[in-house]
């Protein structure tokens, strides 16, 4: 893991923020960062070199998002500049993709 997924994952890790998540998962074949599987929520954390995956990765997530999973991507230079507000993001992220999950029901 690159020292931004680490970060990441001592605020996902032994379910701190109230779920459980795995790191290096693999969905259909898909190496995901970090994937909760009871809210169907993926999180990549993005270097430098998904600048020219653009392509790539939108194949992925839309290919995700068709079997109900949802990915939130996160910057590298997000997860540097703002260690502070990171677990306070991610949580935003789990109650929005709750919230997301009542509507479907």
């Amino acid at each position: 893991m690159t020292p931004e997924e680490e970060r990441v994952w001592e605020v996902l890790r032994g379910k701190r923020l109230g779920v459980k998540f795995r790191r290096q998962a693999i969905i259909r074949g898909w190496i995901v960062d970090f994937w909760c599987p009871e809210l169907r929520l993926v999180i990549e954390v993005d270097g430098k070199w998904h600048r020219d995956r653009w392509a790539e990765d939108g194949f992925r997530d839309a290919e995700l998002e068709r079997l109900g999973i949802k990915t939130v991507r996160i910057s590298n230079e997000f997860v540097q500049r703002n260690s502070q507000g990171l677990e306070e993001e991610l949580c935003w992220v789990i109650a929005a993709r709750r919230a997301d999950l009542s509507r479907e029901l």
